[in-house]
Parts: structure tokens; C-alpha cells; sequence
């Protein structure tokens, strides 16, 4: 064996155990929707927010709540839609846990290809307040 044989080797040997080392306490009820609390198509982004996990993408059923488009939070039990959601895809999403005043109170703001949130219009962009879009 060479010494970068051995060299590469090595590396992956550590990757391997990072890896493993990262994903120790992973759970599976995230599992598919049919026999978990998984999503029915993509997820693109997630963030943490209000003591919840808020995931946003391309699904419409979260675990047991559907009709969700495209956004639902996470309890650490189970999924709860956000409103109606939206009528196309989350790319992206960012929390602000704080009262500033330029965006004023905490709210979850979410991008896209949507046109609606929450069944009002909205134009690629939208801020969600806890109950309302």
C-alpha cells in the first residue's frame, strides 16, 4: 500500500466515524408519512423557532396534518400546519426570536416560488406571527 492509499484510507476511516459520531442520537419517527411523522415530498429548508421546528418546502401532508402547503411545525410530537400554508414551494426560511425595530415583533419569514399565504396575497415572501400569515 502506498502512503496515499494509507493516507486516503485514514481519511475515510475518520469520516466514517464523525459521521457516525454526529447522527448518534437520531430518531426515527420522522419516518414516511404512511408509517412515521415524515413529510410526503421535499423539505428545502427548516428553522428553529418559538420552540418549535418549522420545515418548508414542497409537501402538503406533514405526519397526520394535511393540506399544509408547504410549511408545518414540529412540537417534538407531532406536525401542526401553518394556516393554509402556501400555494407553491419554500425555499427558505429564517426566524427572528427577537422584537427589533425595523421587523417589529418575533415572526418566521418564508421565500418562495408562492403567490399566496395563508390564502391572502403574497408576493414571494411572507411573515408568519405564531397564528397567522
Amino acid at each position: 500500500m502506498t502512503t496515499r492509499s494509507l493516507v486516503l484510507a485514514l481519511t475515510a476511516i475518520s469520516a466514517a466515524a464523525t459521521a457516525r459520531g454526529q447522527c448518534r442520537d437520531w430518531v426515527s419517527s420522522f419516518g414516511p408519512p404512511s408509517g412515521g411523522q415524515g413529510l410526503n415530498a421535499r423539505a428545502y429548508d427548516f428553522a428553529r423557532w418559538s420552540n418549535r421546528l418549522y420545515a418548508g418546502g414542497d409537501f402538503t401532508l406533514a405526519g397526520s396534518a394535511s393540506g399544509v402547503g408547504g410549511i408545518a411545525s414540529w412540537n417534538g410530537t407531532s406536525w401542526s400546519p401553518c394556516g393554509s400554508g402556501m400555494n407553491g414551494s419554500i425555499f427558505c426560511l429564517w426566524a427572528e426570536p427577537n422584537t427589533t425595530s425595523t421587523l417589529g415583533a418575533p415572526a418566521l419569514y418564508a421565500g418562495g416560488t408562492f403567490t399566496t399565504a395563508g390564502g391572502a396575497a403574497a408576493s414571494h415572501i411572507a411573515r408568519w406571527n405564531g397564528t397567522s400569515w
